[in-house]
């Protein structure tokens, strides 16, 4: 093995990530309402899981090239700066949504001056990669974000 490999992540990394990251992600409240019962609003966490669970579902169809590793990934963390930016929906005020990108842009500073182990570099490497237009068929017609 190279000595450049990297190292599994610590017991205290793996805690750290834990309480910092993932558990307050569970905490953050979408306005969308889950169509369950008993009627409650959606979490980022659970968001994310069915953006990823939509995503690897749909790349396939989509094009089957694509790396459903990748498209796992960033679904996951898509929204993880809103543990610290909280969540904008196109229904807050006009502050909140002129100020989200300002507050999404501390929140993903803050996340990688922690060197979180998973989180190394990678949602950097989410907000400023170069995506090709989806096709309007594989939204259904709907817009995102």
């Amino acid at each position: 093995m190279s000595s450049t490999s990297a190292q599994p992540p610590k017991l205290r990394e793996l805690l750290e990530l834990t309480t910092k990251l993932m558990l307050p992600f569970y905490q953050v409240e979408r306005d969308l309402m889950l169509p369950i019962k008993p009627r409650r609003a959606e979490n980022d966490v659970e968001h994310s899981w069915s953006v990823a669970f939509l995503a690897c579902s749909l790349a396939p169809e989509i094009d089957k090239r694509l790396d459903l590793g990748k498209i796992a990934q960033f679904a996951i963390v898509h929204d993880v700066v809103e543990v610290f930016a909280g969540d904008t929906s196109p229904w807050h005020d006009q502050a909140t949504r002129v100020s989200k990108d300002e507050r999404e842009e501390k929140a993903l500073q803050h996340i990688s001056s922690n060197n979180l182990p998973f989180f190394r570099g990678l949602p950097k490497r989410f907000r400023s990669m170069k995506v090709r237009p989806v096709p309007r068929r594989a939204t259904c017609g709907r817009s995102t974000r």
